[in-house]
């Protein structure tokens, strides 16, 4: 949708604040599909979840105005967050003790996408109405494929993860300031470069450099999320990051803002599995754990943005490896407790 927004701003000649909207339904939506699986999960299939995004994608392509898109991208989100809730915990929990590495890899594809989705926009033309309808078109695919593999029940929890539902808040926490790291520096990072000095265009290469190393972590961890435990992933992640983010504000970032990426991407992974297996196997699981993730995605770069012009050209990395850093020490402290 990013690359898409000044194409939909020609195409309904309105101006960036508006054309902001088509981005918060997709935002707003993905919530809203969370809450509703959270309260209805029980009726809830993949292949009911896939058809509201087929409907979105569709409507997207077609929407023959301003309004009637917005409303598209908030169907389209709200699909997609009962996807991404019920294929998460499924993949966890179907390949049993080997389910942490398969989550690894189910999230190594989603990368893929965010690397190539930009370039097929380009080689379309930059034509977003037929990219959302290859979008819905792929997704009936898919449907067709698997047939009713989609609609079989979930699986019995893997080793490990309990079953039922327990609310624990400390997890969700670490969650919820993980992944506001990890979205902060994808989202901010380009700005952050640029405020220490290095030209726009050699920023957009790093960032590029940032997302393949981002792969090759997430590739990396199914070889060996299986045999260690997700929260010491987690934990290595953040202060990986934090290292690497001190080294960003103490030398040339250009060298250490791209290794940022192998450690972000192996946030989500460990916060995952150790919330799934802390919180249980029910329904309502899943939509919690990826709801305080969105929370920390919409908060983390709004407060960070508000504090990083008032701490120098360099401040956006001092104020990440502080706050990965913190993260990191406080789960060592309670790591015995977590474990349990």
């Amino acid at each position: 949708m990013g690359p898409a927004l000044p194409v939909f701003r020609k195409i309904f000649s309105i101006d960036l604040a508006a054309a902001s909207w088509m981005i918060s339904a997709l935002g707003i939506g993905s919530f809203s599909g969370l809450v509703v699986l959270y309260f209805f999960g029980r009726f809830a299939t993949p292949t009911r979840a896939l058809l509201v995004m087929i409907a979105g994608a569709a409507l997207i392509a077609a929407s023959p105005n301003f309004p009637v898109s917005v409303a598209a991208c908030a169907l389209f989100g709200l699909g997609y967050g009962a996807v991404a809730a019920q294929f998460n915990v499924r993949i966890l929990t179907a390949f049993g003790v080997r389910g942490p590495s398969m989550l690894s890899l189910l999230n190594a594809g989603y990368s893929v996408g965010a690397i190539l989705a930009p370039l097929l926009f380009v080689t379309l033309g930059s034509n977003p109405r037929l990219l959302f309808g290859i979008i819905a078109a792929l997704t009936a695919l898919t449907i067709v494929i698997t047939g009713k593999t989609g609609n079989t029940k979930t699986p019995p929890p893997a080793e490990g993860i309990s079953s039922g539902f327990r609310f624990h808040l400390p997890i969700l926490a670490f969650g919820l300031v993980g992944i506001g790291v990890e979205v902060s520096l994808t989202g901010l990072g380009p700005s952050g470069l640029i405020r220490a000095g290095i030209d726009p265009a050699r920023a957009a290469e790093l960032l590029s450099a940032f997302f393949v190393a981002f792969l090759a972590g997430r590739l990396g961890l199914t070889l060996v999320a299986d045999r260690i435990p997700p929260f010491a992933i987690f934990i290595a992640a953040v202060l990986l990051t934090a290292v690497c983010a001190f080294a960003c504000g103490a030398f040339d970032p250009a060298w250490f803002f791209p290794p940022m990426g192998f450690s972000a991407g192996l946030i989500f992974p460990g916060y995952f599995v150790t919330a799934a297996a802390k919180m249980g196997s029910d329904s309502r699981v899943a939509p919690v754990i990826l709801a305080t993730t969105q929370i920390g995605a919409v908060t983390a770069p709004l407060i960070i943005g508000q504090l990083v012009p008032q701490m120098g050209d360099r401040g956006f990395f001092w104020l990440i490896g502080g706050t990965s850093a913190a993260i990191g020490l406080i789960g060592l402290a309670t790591y015995r407790r977590m474990q349990r």
